[in-house]
């Protein structure tokens, strides 16, 4: 197995400075001085040691990301070694959250009749919810996790549509072409997120949205919890806020940007071993009442983005 690589002193993702406020969050054990098996262990798992890169705040835009990180070269190989979660929320749960936000999203934006574009589509609760729309006439989807490829291809039989295993899918996708295109859980996980946005632009038509959802790093949640909130992980390279992903967007050309608190579905139970695991202790509550759903604003933010 390939030895962990790291990049250190990395300029901001966002606006590319490279002067730095203070550390905002850190723990003692820094991924670099553990070795690369201790380091795949904590990759994942909310009840195992927190072990973290230091955070802190870009001087020029805000944006709170970690100056020392993974090498892209190393992250593949980590991902694919991550175990699935779904055991963690039920499936019902997961898609009623995905299936709100495209129901905020339609409230209260319109949009013409293009092509549809996703990036991280995971098993496609979204892509359904879109395949129901006759504006899209076509569907390019990318989702690095070819397990799941045969799903999305059944959900989208109907319409005329491409999957790919990464973003260099983008190059083939003809410009102005894009109406929509979603990104739910995926720009806090990209190393180089203003590039994404930046290669989006020239694909989507004028007047064209980008719905997102990103964790809230200046949520309440985030603030009390501090290094314990569960967003603060090896997974995420950055954290946004309403104030940071709106610089970003500007910065990446975009006209319009809008952010909204969005609603998440869990168990009862799951929201209370959550604070358990918190603080490192485990228990399983999916019975009985713990078992009864709930809607609750806790810390993540929907983006919508015009062009």
């Amino acid at each position: 197995m390939n030895k962990i690589q790291y990049s250190f002193n990395r300029d901001c993702p966002s606006c590319r400075a490279s002067t730095s406020k203070n550390i905002v969050i850190a723990t003692d054990r820094k991924p670099y001085n553990c070795g690369d098996e201790d380091v795949r262990n904590m990759w994942s798992g909310f009840y195992k040691e927190k072990v973290l890169f230091d955070h802190v705040e870009c001087k020029n835009c805000g944006l709170i990301y970690s100056k020392d990180y993974f090498q892209e070269t190393s992250l593949m190989p980590l991902y694919a070694s991550m175990a699935p979660n779904m055991d963690m929320v039920p499936e019902a749960l997961l898609k009623k959250t995905q299936q709100n936000y495209m129901d905020v999203f339609n409230r209260n934006y319109t949009v013409e009749e293009g092509a549809y574009f996703e990036l991280g589509a995971d098993v496609g609760y979204i892509v359904e919810e879109a395949a129901k729309h006759t504006k899209f006439g076509k569907f390019y989807i990318v989702e690095p996790n070819i397990d799941v490829h045969q799903q999305l291809k059944n959900k989208l039989y109907k319409h005329d549509h491409r999957i790919y295993k990464s973003v260099d899918g983008l190059d083939e996708i003809e410009d102005e072409s894009l109406s929509l295109v979603v990104m739910i859980h995926v720009l806090d996980h990209l190393l180089e997120p203003r590039s994404i946005l930046h290669k989006i632009y020239s694909k989507l038509k004028v007047d064209g949205k980008i719905l997102i959802v990103t964790h809230d790093q200046s949520s309440l949640m985030a603030k009390i919890l501090k290094n314990k909130w569960p967003a603060y992980c090896l997974q995420h390279p950055h954290l946004f806020s309403p104030r940071t992903i709106k610089k970003m967007a500007n910065i990446s050309g975009y006209s319009k940007c809008t952010v909204i608190k969005s609603k998440n579905y869990f168990t009862i139970g799951f929201l209370i071993e959550q604070l358990f695991w918190i603080a490192k202790i485990k228990i399983s509550l999916r019975n009985g009442i713990f078992g009864r759903s709930i809607g609750l604003k806790l810390g993540n933010i929907l983006t919508v983005v015009t062009k």
